[in-house]
């Protein structure tokens, strides 16, 4: 079985290891580049049919990717949260199997000298969450 991935970073092994034990993940289908990068990077001022786009274009990738038939594929779609809501709705009505990832955050604040605060976030996998049902 096939993991779309719809983000802007490569798994950990962590991640790799739990969806080929959990799920039985064999192959793993990161986004061609031009469309990775147009995903990374969704300007904060696009409305809803740009987005709505965007989607579509990502979306049509992944149907051409499974000969047309996306249903029972994975889907992991991260990022902006509009387009990352509409891209798993589009992956449900086709009958992808959504997830997230759920982490542990462990923050950390430092003060520094000018006033301004310094936060780093590290994030451990715990586990997948399927998205819908």
């Amino acid at each position: 079985m096939t993991v779309f991935l719809v983000f802007s970073h490569k798994l950990t092994e962590d991640q790799i290891h739990s969806l080929e034990e959990e799920f039985g993940i064999t192959q793993f289908q990161y986004l061609p580049k031009p469309l990775q990068l147009r995903w990374s990077a969704i300007p904060p001022d696009f409305i809803l049919p740009q987005i709505l786009t965007l989607c579509e274009d990502i979306f049509q990738t992944i149907s051409e990717g499974t000969n047309g038939n996306p249903s029972g594929h994975y889907l992991l779609a991260v990022g902006d949260q509009t387009a990352t809501i509409h891209m798993n709705l589009m992956g449900r009505d086709s009958g992808m199997i959504c997830l997230q990832s759920t982490t542990e955050r462990i923050n950390e604040e430092t003060k520094l000298p000018d006033g301004s605060v310094k936060k780093t976030v590290q994030f451990k996998h715990v586990k997948w969450r399927k998205i819908f049902g």
